[in-house]
């Protein structure tokens, strides 16, 4: 049965000043003390579960967050990097759907001023349209890998369903663990103070 694990609940306040800190966001940084504590923690964490310590691939999704990236190498698996398709390729995907001319013409213009595509930055009632197309189906996973879905965090959880209907399309079996949630109707287990 597939397990979504999350961390640190987003309303609870001390936990939000950890994710700005893992995120480097506003003026909020870890000291490196507090780094290695927090990496060390989330270690232990998800070396307590089975699915993970039997996983031998951990795959994240694009990301700048350069945390995440360092976290994800502390362990000794192969690390995949879900790719984020092309913003041509994206546009490609969007004109073949079905929706009305005025409400094409207005996303297709918001896209072609993104210098990068984020969830986070489309309309609300448009995110839904980016499920299919967000990430390149152009990875390689091997069938007998033993694969766990790692994200540092899950706001509207668009990227994330993104990033499941990708795995999908792929026949990737997976458990996903999840740093930092709002949306814990999608979480097994949050792990709080």
């Amino acid at each position: 049965m597939k397990k979504h694990i999350t961390f640190f609940d987003l309303n609870n306040k001390n936990h939000k000043i950890l994710y700005f800190k893992f995120k480097n966001k506003y003026e909020f940084k870890f000291t490196e003390n507090e780094r290695l504590s927090f990496f060390n923690d989330i270690i232990n964490d998800l070396n307590s579960h089975e699915s993970w310590r039997q996983s031998n691939t951990i795959i994240i999704p694009e990301t700048s967050n350069q945390n995440l990236i360092a976290l994800a190498s502390q362990f000794s698996k192969k690390i995949i990097i879900l790719s984020k398709n092309s913003k041509e390729k994206i546009i490609d995907f969007l004109h073949n759907q079905a929706m009305m001319k005025k409400e094409k013409e207005k996303i297709l213009k918001i896209i072609h001023n993104f210098s990068e595509i984020k969830i986070a930055n489309i309309p609300g009632n448009q995110r839904k349209r980016f499920i299919d197309c967000l990430f390149s189906d152009e990875i390689n996973i091997e069938q007998q890998n033993k694969c766990v879905f790692f994200d540092d965090s899950i706001f509207s959880g668009y990227t994330y369903k993104a990033a499941l209907s990708c795995l999908e399309r792929k026949k990737v079996i997976h458990d996903d663990f999840i740093l930092f949630n709002y949306q814990d109707v999608l979480s097994e287990k949050i792990i709080t103070d």
